[in-house]
């Protein structure tokens, strides 16, 4: 049972988001260091549905158990996943979709 709706709610729209530019730089970027980028980024975002998410479906918790998990999700968006789909989003801005990897 999940306590607090709301709170996974908004994680997984966060989550639904940061997905959707992901998939968008994917259809438009070729470089191959920048489809790796986007692949790693991708996989921690399937994990906030699948690890995170996914546990309080199958696991019952208490509230603080759940808060716990819902806190640490939150904390691999903004602190891991965020600044990464950022960084790509200003080279992108600056070097253009066409961008190559040095190297």
């Amino acid at each position: 049972m999940i306590h607090d709706t709301e709170r996974v709610k908004a994680i997984r729209n966060r989550a639904a988001s940061q997905m959707q530019i992901v998939s968008d730089f994917e259809v438009a970027v070729h470089d191959p260091g920048m489809t790796e980028r986007l692949e790693f980024i991708r996989h921690f975002l399937e994990d906030i549905e699948s690890f995170f998410l996914g546990s309080l479906a199958r696991e019952q918790r208490t509230p603080e158990g759940e808060a716990y998990v819902l806190q640490n999700a939150e904390m691999v968006l903004e602190r891991l996943i965020a600044p990464q789909v950022k960084q790509v989003q200003e080279i992108v801005a600056k070097f253009g979709p066409n961008v190559q990897s040095v190297g």
